[in-house]
């Protein structure tokens, strides 16, 4: 009985290197696609109908304004960045800090979400940028 269980445990030793030794060999190594800013055509007077001073749940102020033809959003005391259209209601700034969607009701209120890419942490674990969901307040 004893020579049946230390069979059976070196087989099961033998086949768990095997094991690791077929699969240590075999590497695949896969890239990321690359991020794309993809443009939503939006004229700057269509712009303009969000360009407003936002209240944030978390108290902070997101401010959308244009000048020179350009289109801009600052988040409270972050440096002004440009911006881009990527649907009808939906933005992100050239450097992918902020993403937004803002649903303006016909009433004049205001629901949507911001999306705030945080600086990569160093870690042993290095899990990739954290990113932090915001609601807009309302108007």
């Amino acid at each position: 009985m004893k020579k049946i269980v230390l069979i059976s445990l070196l087989s099961a030793l033998t086949m768990s290197a095997f094991a690791q030794n077929a699969h240590s060999d075999a590497t695949v190594t896969v890239s990321a696609a690359p991020e794309k800013n993809t443009a939503f055509p939006m004229t700057t007077a269509d712009y303009e109908r969000f360009a407003y001073i936002y209240e944030l749940s978390n108290g902070k102020t997101l401010t959308l304004f244009t000048r020179v033809g350009k289109k801009y959003a600052v988040l409270e005391d972050e440096p002004s960045r440009e911006v881009i259209a990527t649907s009808s209601h939906s933005f992100v700034t050239l450097d992918r800090h902020l993403e937004m969607t803002l649903n303006l009701q016909d009433n004049g209120d205001v629901s949507g979400e911001l999306l705030i890419r945080t600086p990569k942490t160093v870690s042993s674990n290095d899990s990739g940028p954290v990113e932090h969901y915001v609601f807009v307040a309302g108007r």
